[in-house]
């Protein structure tokens, strides 16, 4: 997903890429900080936070990068 796609997206069923499985885009945050836990490289994040469909409090914190929006435009 594309940071310029968030804003419609936000409170809509997305797709997490590497496990395929559906959640409700929740909150989007930028923030500067390690690119990965084994890099000491820094720079800008753009992480989406996912709440599960099927376990209501569980949530997922990924790259916006891992999140593909779905058409949920009637």
């Amino acid at each position: 997903m594309e940071v310029a796609q968030v804003k419609k997206h936000l409170g809509k069923t997305v797709r997490h890429r590497p496990s395929g499985d559906l959640y409700r885009l929740a909150a989007y945050t930028f923030r500067w900080g390690r690119m990965d836990r084994f890099s000491s490289q820094e720079g800008f994040l753009h992480q989406a936070e996912l709440q599960s469909l099927r376990a209501g409090r569980s949530v997922l914190v990924c790259r916006l990068s891992d999140v593909e929006a779905i058409d949920n435009d009637p």
